[in-house]
């Protein structure tokens, strides 16, 4: 049989993965059974980074409406954008009071948006 190139880099690919991680002699290289936790890893974050980005959209867009409604201890912008943010049940309480105890550092004028995308998606 010959060995074409696709073979070949099978080959090279199989070798450099299995390489070296034998239980006795731990390597740095993922073994041929990590590779799907790898690759779903992949995906989980690429899936996290772009709602995370939705997110942050929203936030920008309805910035002036979340400060207000927060401090109200609610309404339609911030159930919107912890929808977005898949806030779990349990923690919408724990999102709503960590906004109004500590409203003056997430809405003062020169505060950083980031910082009610991170309490959202904390808790998401």
């Amino acid at each position: 049989m010959q060995l074409t190139p696709p073979h070949l880099y099978l080959l090279a690919l199989a070798t450099c993965l299995s390489g070296c991680s034998s239980p006795g002699s731990p390597s740095h290289l993922p073994t041929v059974w990590d590779i799907p936790s790898l690759i779903g890893g992949t995906f989980t974050e690429a899936a996290y980074d772009a709602r995370r980005q939705r997110v942050s959209a929203y936030v920008q867009a309805h910035y002036s409406a979340l400060r207000e409604e927060t401090l109200r201890g609610g309404g339609s912008h911030l159930d919107e954008a912890m929808r977005i943010a898949q806030v779990k049940p349990e923690n919408v309480a724990t999102v709503k009071q960590e906004f109004q105890s500590r409203h003056a550092e997430y809405f003062r004028a020169d505060a950083d948006k980031d910082m009610v995308v991170v309490v959202l998606m904390v808790n998401s």
